[in-house]
């Protein structure tokens, strides 16, 4: 009688561990997001979200708000990771996201490969810095300057 006993709190206790573990893994969405609500999708009746400061508009596949603030997602079809041109695009995503829901600071970029979750802290202005750089970066490269050549180079060609 005693062995069952214990067969019996062993069962219970590992079925206990797997509950609080699943319920920490599974999600109201298919992108990790946890207690959060749907507020933004982009279908034929989204409206375009316009930073008329920077002079940009983007239109980000999602986004969800929980009890933090709001999260904005990115699909991409491809099973990959993400890569340099989904973080610029989600950067000025967050940056027209801001316009309308202040608290955009977290993004997911879905890929066919998983979801990867990015924190953006930086102020609106600091995004926007950033993006320039990187076109500035492109138009570099664009403008003829070697793959052998240094970051050094470039960044100094770039000023």
């Amino acid at each position: 009688m005693g062995i069952w006993l214990i067969i019996l709190l062993l069962f219970l206790a590992v079925y206990r561990l797997v509950s609080i573990y699943l319920d920490k893994k599974i999600a109201d969405n298919p992108f990790g997001l946890k207690n959060a609500t749907l507020v933004y999708i982009d279908d034929k009746h989204a409206k375009t979200l316009v930073s008329h400061k920077y002079k940009i508009c983007a239109k980000p596949d999602f986004i969800y708000q929980d009890k933090r603030g709001e999260i904005l997602v990115e699909r991409k079809m491809a099973k990959r990771k993400p890569i340099l041109a989904d973080i610029v695009q989600v950067k000025a995503s967050i940056i027209c996201a801001r316009t309308k829901y202040k608290k955009v600071t977290r993004a997911v970029i879905s890929t066919g490969s998983g979801n990867y979750h990015y924190i953006f802290n930086q102020s609106t202005n600091e995004l926007f810095e950033d993006i320039l750089m990187y076109h500035k970066i492109c138009q570099a490269i664009y403008r003829g300057i070697e793959r052998n050549d240094t970051w050094k180079t470039i960044s100094n060609s770039i000023k």
